[in-house]
């Protein structure tokens, strides 16, 4: 399932649509700052840099809430360099 605004979702059904993976994934509207939906897995990536450390811990917290026994949370996040470099092969 993945969790977004409205308006990111309408734009990401397109793209599925078009790489004709609609029908693999589950779209929900909502805002992790209040709650996200149960999972086993939740994945955040490229979030916690657009946050203050507050929120931060706040989408974490509701994450760790949402979470089934076992269940884990894996944050994606990674350094661009300062000068432009040619793209990682």
């Amino acid at each position: 399932m993945a969790l977004d605004r409205a308006e990111a979702l309408a734009a990401a059904l397109g793209c599925l649509a078009s790489a004709g993976a609609a029908e693999c994934i589950e779209l929900a509207a909502g805002n992790f700052l209040t709650e996200v939906p149960d999972g086993d897995l939740h994945v955040r990536s490229q979030v916690p840099h657009n946050w203050d450390d507050q929120n931060a811990r706040r989408i974490a917290g509701n994450c760790a809430r949402a979470a089934r026994p076992g269940g884990l949370l894996v944050v994606i996040k990674y350094a661009l360099p300062s000068a432009p470099e040619p793209a990682a092969t």
